[in-house]
């Protein structure tokens, strides 16, 4: 055994199945963050209807609002990943030749628990640590938006309830 394997026991199988998991799994962090991100945009939008934010501020809110959207879609993007690559693996006949080769199925996924324990690891950190302070200053920004902008803002055809369940109709 050379010294080379005893200081390093990632093979190349290792490292040719977690450079395949790497674009798979960017691929599907990045279009559950833009699903999750949009959901923040659609309800900024439907708060702020004809007020006039600075995008600054408007910015600086989506910003605060990443850091959750990334930790609830790290599990997604690996699942994503480890799911492509082992159907690309499988159909292309690449399990099948390094089993040929003497590697068992348990070695062969070792790849892809390491990803999903390292994707399970970030999002715990991530949850914890940042999304915290990130969620107080995403509702401080949301705040400071919504009380710069006109309280009554009008509208046409309102019916509303008031607390002893009468309802009224506002119309123009």
């Amino acid at each position: 055994m050379t010294p080379d394997r005893v200081l390093s026991p990632m093979r190349i199988v290792d490292r040719y199945l977690l450079r395949l998991m790497v674009l798979p799994v960017l691929i599907g962090l990045s279009v559950v963050v833009v699903i999750l991100m949009s959901e923040a945009a659609i309800d900024l939008g439907q708060a702020l209807v004809g007020s006039t934010v600075p995008a600054s501020l408007i910015a600086q809110y989506l910003l605060y609002s990443l850091p959750r959207a990334i930790s609830w879609s790290l599990p997604v993007g690996v699942l994503v990943g480890v799911a492509m690559v082992s159907t690309a693996i499988t159909r292309n006949g690449e399990a099948t030749a390094v089993r040929a080769g003497g590697t068992s199925l348990r070695r062969l996924w070792v790849p892809f628990i390491a990803v999903g324990v390292l994707g399970s690891v970030a999002s715990f950190c991530i949850e914890e640590y940042i999304v915290p302070s990130a969620n107080q200053r995403s509702t401080r920004a949301f705040l400071q938006m919504t009380n710069s902008q006109p309280v009554l803002r009008p509208r046409n055809d309102q019916a509303f309830r008031d607390k002893d369940g009468r309802i009224f109709y506002v119309g123009h």
